[in-house]
C-alpha cells in the first residue's frame, strides 16, 4: 500500500503533535513537582504542612496481624529455602516499635489453628482440629533461630 502525499503530511503532523504533547507533559510534571509548596498541603488549615507523596508508616495492629497471618499461613517455614516469607514477616513488623505495640498486634492476631510440626494449617487428621496457637508460637516455629532471636531481642518480654 502506497501512502499519498496528503497521508504522509497528516502522519507527520500527528507524530509531531504526539512528540510535542508528550514533551510538554513531562516538562509540566517536572516543574509541578519542583515548585516549592506544590507537593505540600495543609488539609486542616492549622499550619501543619504534610507531604502526601511521602509514604507514612502508621501503626495499625489489625492490618499488621493480617499481614503476618497471610505471610505465615502457607505451607513451610520462613528459612533460606523460603526467604520471601521471612521478608514478609519482617516487613509487616517494621512499624512495630515497642513491646506495647507488639502486644497489640499479638492480641489482634489472637489464637489461630496451626500445625507446629509442618509449619502450616494443614490438618492430616480429619477427626480432630488443629490446636489454636498465639502469634509467639507461630513466629517461633516459622522463623529460623537467628531471626526469631532478633525479634526476641526487640520484644524481650513478649516473645
Amino acid at each position: 500500500m502506497q501512502l499519498t502525499d496528503k497521508q504522509k503530511k497528516y502522519g507527520l503532523i500527528a507524530i509531531g503533535v504526539i512528540v510535542i504533547g508528550t514533551g510538554a507533559y513531562y516538562i509540566y510534571q517536572k516543574t509541578k513537582s519542583a515548585s516549592p509548596g506544590a507537593a505540600a498541603s495543609d488539609p486542616t488549615g492549622n499550619g501543619t504542612v504534610t507531604n502526601p507523596t511521602l509514604p507514612t508508616q502508621t501503626f495499625n495492629p489489625a492490618r499488621i496481624a493480617d499481614d503476618l497471618y497471610n505471610a505465615m499461613k502457607s505451607s513451610g517455614y520462613a528459612s533460606f529455602l523460603n526467604p520471601n516469607e521471612r521478608d514478609q514477616i519482617f516487613k509487616a513488623l517494621e512499624s512495630v516499635k515497642t513491646e506495647a505495640q507488639f502486644q497489640q498486634v499479638s492480641d489482634k492476631f489472637g489464637l489461630k489453628s496451626y500445625n507446629t510440626t509442618y509449619g502450616n494449617q494443614i490438618n492430616f487428621n480429619p477427626f480432630s482440629s488443629l490446636p489454636l496457637k498465639p502469634l509467639k508460637v507461630w513466629l517461633e516455629t516459622e522463623l529460623e533461630y537467628e531471626d526469631y532471636f532478633r525479634l526476641k531481642k526487640k520484644y524481650p518480654n513478649k516473645l
